[in-house]
């Protein structure tokens, strides 16, 4: 439901399926990860790694719920934290290019480049998750 107010552009209903989402299931980690990539997607980075620190910690985890933690922490700054994420679970030449488009969009008036951005399997956009 969340998804779908997204899609047409209904934020704070998307906000409240989500609310609602995780009151049912809290340690749920896709909805954990879909209702912090609706927050990324927002531009609230520091919620979206609240949620995504508790996905992580769900047994089982998987890639996708650490690379979308590290979007969010690179999207924050916290570089560092990220990069070490990245390198753990991507070949070298992933990692980098991820490093890449992180470094790209936190320049201000820059926007990453598309060729960066696609050139990785685990680049997140809010476009690419809208057409996604």
């Amino acid at each position: 439901l969340g998804v779908a107010y997204q899609q047409v552009r209904r934020p704070d209903d998307a906000r409240a399926a989500w609310n609602e989402a995780l009151r049912l299931s809290p340690d749920n980690a896709d909805v954990l990860t879909n209702a912090a990539i609706a927050r990324i997607g927002e531009g609230d980075a520091p919620s979206a790694e609240i949620l995504l620190r508790r996905a992580a910690g769900q047994p089982g985890a998987s890639l996708q719920v650490r690379q979308n933690l590290a979007l969010a922490l690179g999207l924050q700054g916290k570089t560092a934290e990220a990069e070490a994420i990245l390198r753990r679970d991507l070949p070298p030449e992933a990692a980098d290019s991820n490093l890449r488009w992180l470094a790209a969009r936190m320049q201000p008036g820059q926007a990453p480049s598309p060729a960066v951005a696609e050139t990785s399997p685990t680049a997140r956009t809010w476009s690419s998750l809208q057409g996604g």
